[in-house]
Parts: C-alpha cells; sequence; structure tokens
C-alpha cells in the first residue's frame, strides 16, 4: 500500500535539462508505523539509488521533471511525474507511480509503507498502475 494518490497516466511527456525537483521520502512498516532502515529506494526515471537512514527517511534526491503535456491546449500542468521502486528483503516491494515534482521545489514527507512479506516477489502498488506484465518487467529491470 502506498500512501500515494495516482494520477491517469499519459505517454505523452517533456523535460529540459534543467527542470529539476527535489524530494525526501520516509519508509515506514505498514502494521506498526516504525521507520524502516536501510530499505532501497530507486527513482526510475534517473536510475538513483539511496538508502533510508535508521529513521526510515532517504536524503533528498534530484528528480528530473517530466511534465505530461497531453493536456496543455486546456490547462498547463507544471508538475511532473515519477515513479518509486523500494525494496528490502522481508518485505513486499512497493512499486508507486504518478508521484508530483515541482521544478525548483523539495517535497517533504513523502510517506511510502512497505508490508512483511515471506517472499521477495510479492508486490504492491498503488491504484491505477499499470497492468502487472509491465510492473514485473520494470522491478526485474531495477531491482538489483
Amino acid at each position: 500500500i502506498a500512501s500515494i494518490t495516482a494520477l491517469p497516466f499519459s505517454a505523452k511527456t517533456t523535460t529540459n535539462n534543467s527542470a529539476k525537483g527535489l524530494v525526501q521520502i520516509k519508509v515506514l512498516e505498514l502494521n506498526n508505523l516504525k521507520p524502516i532502515a536501510d530499505a532501497t529506494v530507486c527513482i526510475i526515471e534517473n536510475s538513483t539509488y539511496v538508502k533510508t537512514n535508521k529513521n526510515g527517511e532517504t536524503d533528498k534526491i534530484e528528480i528530473p521533471v517530466f511534465r505530461n503535456t497531453s493536456y496543455d491546449n486546456i490547462l498547463l500542468k507544471i508538475r511532473g511525474e515519477f515513479t518509486i521502486l523500494i525494496y528490502k528483503p522481508g518485505y513486499a516491494t512497493l512499486v508507486s507511480f504518478y508521484n508530483e515534482v515541482y521544478a525548483g521545489l523539495t517535497r517533504i514527507g513523502l510517506v511510502c509503507y512497505l508490508s512483511q512479506a515471506n517472499t521477495d516477489t510479492q508486490i504492491v502498488t498503488n491504484t491505477n498502475a499499470p497492468n502487472s506484465a509491465y510492473i514485473e518487467t520494470l522491478i526485474m529491470h531495477y531491482k538489483k
């Protein structure tokens, strides 16, 4: 389960090289809200990998702002979207799609929850995620 609200998918995105934002992610155990140390957090869009500290937090992570431009003729969206992959042995792998990032701003307090699992193959995603074959391929490519 992710604490992120899912947004509709659109394949039409753009960014310029200077459009970047920052995010700091906190990873908690779903059942007891305890911080999870040493969880691996991957930002898919730029293949950035970081570990959580003893408080379950990452350092600030720089993220490119990939904007959804599909509806620019109606309403310009100034935010970008990014994908988070989080894993640690003993927990289900979390994939969270459609997270928001804004150029020049730092997003603090983005909380993701991991649930304990008997196998490393259990996967949890947010709603409106792509199909399971896509998610499994993404995990195979990015989970180290």
